[in-house]
C-alpha cells in the first residue's frame, strides 16, 4: 500500500514539472540533453522532466539603456576644450531568443559597449549630434541582428 503512495506522489511531481507556463513577454529556450532542442512561445508547454530543461528565459519586452556622459576626446586641434560629453539613449528588442541566448550572454552588456565604440570612433571629429546618432543608428541596425536583437531608437545628446 505504501509503494502505492510513492508511486502516485512520483507521478504527480513528474507530471508538475514537466508543464512549463511561458508568460505572455516571454520565451524560454529548451535544450534536451544539453543542446539546443526548441523555442516556447506565450502559453502551455510540455517539457520530459529527465531529458530536457529550459535553459533560458528571455524577455521579449523592450528594453532601453541609459548610457550618461560618455566622454570622447576630440581630434580637432583649434579648440581649447579637446573632450566633449554624450548622453546615449538606446531602446531594444529580443527578435530572436535562440541567437539571443547563445551569442550573447549579456544583452545590454553588449548594447552598451557597441554604442560607446561606436560613438568614441565617429565623434572624435566635429561632427553635429544628429550625425552622430545616424551613425550610431546605422551601426547598431548593422551589428544586433546577428546577436538577434533589434534596434528600435538611439538618441545622441551632447552635453
Amino acid at each position: 500500500m505504501t509503494w502505492l503512495v510513492v508511486l502516485a506522489v512520483a507521478t504527480v511531481l513528474v507530471l508538475w514539472r514537466s508543464v512549463v507556463r511561458v508568460p505572455g513577454d516571454h520565451s524560454y529556450v529548451v535544450e534536451r540533453m544539453g543542446k539546443f532542442h526548441r523555442v516556447c512561445v506565450p502559453g502551455m508547454h510540455l517539457v520530459v522532466p529527465i531529458l530536457e530543461k529550459v535553459a533560458h528565459r528571455v524577455n521579449l519586452r523592450e528594453q532601453v539603456l541609459r548610457l550618461p556622459c560618455v566622454t570622447v576626446n576630440r581630434r580637432d586641434e583649434a579648440d581649447v576644450s579637446n573632450r566633449l560629453a554624450y548622453d546615449i539613449t538606446v531602446s531594444f528588442t529580443v527578435r530572436d531568443p535562440r541567437k539571443a541566448s547563445y551569442r550573447v550572454p549579456n544583452h545590454a552588456l553588449a548594447v552598451e559597449q557597441l554604442s560607446v565604440t561606436t560613438i568614441r570612433n565617429c565623434g572624435s571629429w566635429e561632427r553635429t549630434d544628429r550625425e552622430l546618432g545616424g551613425m550610431l543608428e546605422q551601426a547598431l541596425r548593422d551589428s544586433l541582428p546577428q546577436c538577434g536583437l533589434a534596434l528600435n531608437r538611439a538618441e545622441v545628446v551632447r552635453r
